[in-house]
């Protein structure tokens, strides 16, 4: 419980929006828009803050999108790599 609890409170405590503008590396940011543990606004404000940054919305997937509608998360990110 211990570790948990230390998981928990790194997530609430840190906070390092300050210092997404100097990722300078193509980024995906994907987000299921049902998402309840990760509220899409936080994709949002990822994709405002890093220049250049790609934003994917998964319309009913939630926190596991990626699982959830595989084929096209896997073509999105394949096509994402081979971009870049």
């Amino acid at each position: 419980q211990q570790g948990f609890e230390g998981q928990l409170d790194a997530c609430i405590l840190h906070d390092s929006v300050d210092r997404l503008h100097q990722i300078s590396v193509p980024t995906l940011i994907t987000i299921g828009m049902m998402d309840i543990f990760t509220p899409p606004a936080f994709s949002d404000l990822l994709h405002e803050k890093i220049p250049g940054s790609e934003l994917v919305r998964f319309p009913t997937g939630g926190h596991v999108h990626h699982w959830e509608d595989l084929e096209r998360f896997n073509r999105i990110t394949t096509e994402f790599l081979l971009k870049h």
